[in-house]
């Protein structure tokens, strides 16, 4: 009983006799070109994986990590030299003026301008980013303004009767409003930078598959022409 050969089979054989009527040196020189373009094919795609890759962690580190850093320390320092003025106000009440507090919340005042200076000097991913930092910029010039800048006022006059007024429930209000526009800020720089990641590390893992879809198709064919070349 004959058996019917599957197309795949007939196909199969085809290229098999094609290949029989074709010299060791053009075969040779076939399977070699075959490979060549492959390789220069799926290296030329790794290749722009890994840039693309190396792109995104390279924004994380100089515009994600560097504005996040900027945005904590300004922070940092904004409430630095409010407790800075506490304690000034507090020893004072002891009898033990300490003029270098007064002077070291000054100083991290400038350094809190100058990091938001350096954060606002980079350009704005998006309108959400923009939006968030009128709102951050807003309330920290709210609570500077009617916060910390006048209660400087009040102590450089010895007013301390105002320094406390000033410490009440409004400007309580005005510092949670601005360490929540912080808050907020900073989760979407955050989000940005698991996302610029999240996106390299796909980038990496489809070249690992390229590769290895390379050098599966590089054994197929090799296999392949040396069955052909035999038969």
């Amino acid at each position: 009983m004959k058996i019917p050969k599957t197309p795949t089979v007939s196909h199969l054989s085809g290229y098999t006799r094609l290949f029989s009527h074709i010299s060791l040196r053009t075969s040779i020189t076939l399977v070699l070109t075959v490979f060549a373009a492959l390789l220069i094919a799926v290296s030329a795609l790794a290749g722009v994986a890994l840039q693309t890759s190396n792109a995104a962690i390279k924004k994380m580190y100089t515009e994600d990590t560097r504005s996040l850093l900027q945005i904590k320390s300004s922070y940092e320092h904004v409430m630095h030299a409010r407790l800075a003025l506490g304690s000034f106000a507090a020893l004072y009440g002891l009898g033990d003026v300490q003029p270098a507090l007064l002077e070291g919340a000054h100083s991290d005042l400038r350094q809190s301008d100058e990091e938001v200076r350096a954060y606002l000097a980079t350009a704005s991913a998006d309108d959400t980013e923009t939006a968030l930092r009128a709102r951050f910029v807003a309330a920290r010039q709210k609570y500077l303004h009617d916060g910390l800048e006048a209660s400087f006022e009040a102590l450089g006059k010895s007013d301390f009767s105002a320094y406390k007024s000033l410490q009440g429930a409004e400007t309580e209000a005005l510092a949670n409003n601005f360490g929540a526009q912080v808050a907020a800020l900073e989760g979407v720089l955050t989000e940005r930078q698991k996302a610029r990641y999240t996106s390299a590390q796909d980038r990496f893992h489809m070249m690992l598959w390229l590769l290895a879809a390379a050098a599966f198709a590089s054994v197929v064919i090799g296999t392949f022409a040396r069955h052909a070349l035999l038969n």
